[in-house]
């Protein structure tokens, strides 16, 4: 009977011990991932009906055959629209030796979004790529984009969407016009954990 009542508190020890670590590890991770920052950072190989865009500046820049696709294709009510929006991700996290703080690397699993181009909702999908973002450290998601500019701007005129076409993806590859709605899920110890919330990236800083 003693070696049983020994067991048993033992085993309550056991669990109240793997129940606070669980708890303390559980509480960590969640103060790593609310220190997670994103912002968008450019805007690369953009394509308009197979135009490229990246290198151009002004209407002007376009070429002869370039202004015979992209006509043609409004005149169809077509501009299929392809580019990759480069998305920044900082992890400030950091070992304190001093107070013997842990903090380690964060893995993206996924990252849900959706596209806002001038504040207005056009598409939505899911990076699946893992990504592990080191402590101090930043790394880039590449998130692929396609989507047809007329399904939500036909009441533009052409030289309107050319302009924004321009302001989006041409030299200089600002993301300014362009707005992420995310919820980020991460990979830990304890299993895969969303991030408290959705998160608006957008390119003036880091959120």
């Amino acid at each position: 009977m003693k070696l049983i009542k020994i067991l048993v508190v033992n085993l309550v020890f056991v669990f109240l011990f793997s129940s606070c670590s669980n708890l303390e590890q559980a509480y960590k991770t969640f103060n790593n991932l609310k220190a997670l920052q994103f912002k968008l950072k450019e805007v690369n190989n953009f394509n308009l009906s197979n135009v490229l865009i990246s290198n151009k500046r002004t209407i002007s820049d376009f070429s002869l055959k370039d202004g015979l696709l992209l006509g043609n294709a409004y005149k169809n009510n077509q501009l299929p629209a392809s580019f990759d929006l480069i998305v920044s991700v900082q992890n400030p996290n950091s070992v304190n030796n001093t107070n013997n703080t842990e903090s380690l690397p964060i893995t993206l699993t996924n990252l849900e979004w959706d596209l806002y181009l001038e504040n207005k909702k056009t598409i939505s999908g899911i990076f699946s790529k893992s990504i592990t973002i080191a402590n101090n450290d930043t790394e880039e998601i590449p998130i692929n984009i396609n989507l047809d500019l007329m399904r939500f701007y036909n009441d533009k005129s052409y030289e309107q969407i050319i302009n924004l076409v321009l302001n989006l993806g041409g030299v200089g590859n600002k993301p300014t016009l362009l707005k992420l709605d995310a919820k980020p899920t991460f990979k830990t110890k304890l299993g895969n954990i969303p991030y408290p919330g959705r998160i608006n990236i957008i390119d003036q800083e880091y959120r």
